[in-house]
């Protein structure tokens, strides 16, 4: 207390607002009204269900036979699965009442209606509180793992819910207990992954919307699930169900998930409808009504674990491409202000390499390492550069700046970087061809800089005995062309193809002896 008072006096002093007493009146204001808004959500859950359970028991007795699909549940597990676990006794209390009131207004025996209450509240409590366990508060339905979860656990809290309803059937001395088992699960388990799936894409229809927009092909591959679907459940003479998969597959694509939700309902309901006024393929099938139930069970099963896996994978790899066309973005932004960070200090260190060549009172071999060392800051300013068309080389814009330059003196400058490295492994590094060459050429002179650079240096790395030529030629067409050649262990004819395979070895013994990369790797830059 005297700490929270202490706290109050620094807060009055800077001016801020003091936090609420639990007894304040703005405090148990927002208590009311926050308790008054769970209700309110929990009777239209309630007065949803009630309608949802009385068409849904309603329409099948009717032509004798149980629900092909029970969509009350769905509506009370998206609700749990949106809102926070403290509304969920007053929700599932509301929702228990509404199915109870459905069956007993429709004449059901008071044991039986508390039995079928007491089998759904088992289904999507155990669904929601699973899902909860698993995913977190925060489920994302166009997450592939969280759609599964939702799939896995619905299916769990349909087969609890069936064996309710089975033990109660038995009490009450019902026959064909097993037909009635696996009709009920696939009901409610339908339901769920029917009617859940659309009203938590639509709970979270700006975020789903922000991701993939609706378009005009959107609309139309809405508008042709709904033709395609009373084209094959209006009619009675052609099994046409095969029509349904491309279209839904297509919606799926279009929209992802919200689209394939929304489309499945869409389509449950114009089947069901349909189906129960003795229209459609399932009409087709030989047999009473309850097999036809079952069919119609099945195909629609098929028909959401095909649709909305596939609009879940489809917004997880739109979303994967986005993220990986952002971090191409931030690698290029990085290695372009490295590159400049890096530009900085090698400009001054061939500046002052260009002072000390220039003294004269240096000795012809010390004048020789300087211009060495002049010319791989050159090369190394040169890569450097590179590095700042990164992203072009990434999109294949490579840009090829022809300047005049002389041939023979850029090869003797590469060759010259390597003569050391050459002599203490004991090769020969000769020129050959360079007195045949035109005083200039038209050529990008970094970038024929570059690909010396990795060829010369790999064939000095690779070769154990012997030497190195570079060879130059200039063709009577105007082609300049430069031959590096080894006697090295080379190239096997079986793996030649993968020449040109970035960050691929030919032999990863060879690189590992020799340090570094293979002698394939540079050759990713020589056309």
């Amino acid at each position: 207390m005297i700490v929270q008072r202490a706290i109050n006096r620094v807060r009055r002093s800077k001016g801020l607002p003091l936090p609420a007493s639990k007894h304040s009146p703005d405090l148990a204001s927002a208590q009311v009204a926050g308790g008054l808004r769970a209700w309110l959500i929990a009777l239209g859950v309630g007065a949803a269900v009630f309608l949802l359970a009385y068409v849904c028991i309603d329409l099948p007795r009717r032509f004798g036979h149980m629900a092909p699909v029970w969509l009350a549940n769905a509506v009370v597990l998206s609700a749990l699965l949106s809102k926070n676990v403290r509304y969920w006794p007053v929700i599932v209390a509301c929702s228990a009442a509404g199915t109870l009131l459905a069956s007993l207004v429709l004449g059901v025996s008071p044991p039986l209606a508390v039995g079928f209450m007491a089998a759904n509240v088992s289904e999507y409590v155990v669904c929601a509180w699973a899902v909860r366990r698993v995913v977190g508060r925060e489920l994302a339905i166009d997450q592939p793992r969280h759609l599964v979860f939702l799939a896995l656990f619905g299916v769990l809290g349909a087969v609890i819910s069936a064996a309710v309803a089975t033990l109660v059937f038995a009490l009450v001395g019902a026959a064909d207990l097993p037909l009635k088992a696996v009709s009920w699960m696939l009901a409610n388990a339908l339901g769920l992954m029917l009617l859940a799936p659309c009203l938590l894409a639509l709970n979270q229809a700006r975020t789903l919307l922000a991701g993939r927009p609706l378009t005009r092909r959107s609309w139309i591959a809405m508008v042709a699930l709904v033709g395609v679907a009373f084209l094959v459940f209006g009619q009675t003479r052609y099994p046409l169900l095969f029509l349904i998969p491309p279209v839904l597959v297509f919606v799926a694509f279009e929209l992802e998930m919200l689209g394939a939700a929304v489309g499945m309902v869409l389509l449950g309901v114009i089947a069901v409808v349909l189906t129960a006024m003795n229209r459609g393929p399932v009409a087709l099938v030989d047999g009473d009504l309850t097999e036809r139930a079952l069919f119609l069970q099945l195909f629609l099963v098929v028909c959401v674990f095909a649709a909305l896996p596939l609009a879940s994978s489809s917004a997880q790899r739109r979303r994967l491409k986005a993220q990986a066309e952002e971090a191409a973005k931030v690698k290029a932004e990085f290695m372009a202000n490295m590159s400049h960070e890096l530009r900085t200090p090698l400009t001054a260190m061939l500046g002052f390499a260009q002072l000390v060549e220039g003294q004269p009172e240096l000795s012809s071999e010390t004048r020789g390492y300087v211009q060495r060392v002049a010319n791989a800051g050159k090369a190394l300013r040169a890569t450097v550069n590179d590095i700042l068309d990164f992203s072009k080389l990434e999109a294949g814009q490579v840009e090829i700046k022809p300047d005049s330059i002389a041939p023979a003196d850029l090869v003797r400058e590469v060759v010259e970087l390597f003569s050391a490295q050459a002599r203490e492994k004991g090769l020969t590094l000769e020129t050959a061809g360079l007195e045949g060459l035109p005083l200039q050429v038209l050529a990008d002179g970094d970038r024929l800089r570059q690909i010396l650079l990795n060829l010369i240096g790999n064939a000095v790395k690779f070769t154990d005995e012997g030497g190195v030529t570079v060879t130059a030629r200039y063709e009577p067409d105007a082609r300049l062309t430069l031959t590096v050649a080894d006697t090295g262990v080379g190239v096997a004819p079986d793996q030649a193809g993968q020449l040109f395979q970035r960050f691929a070895q030919v032999d990863g013994g060879a690189s590992r002896r020799h340090g570094g990369r293979s002698a394939r790797s540079p050759r990713r830059y020589r056309r």
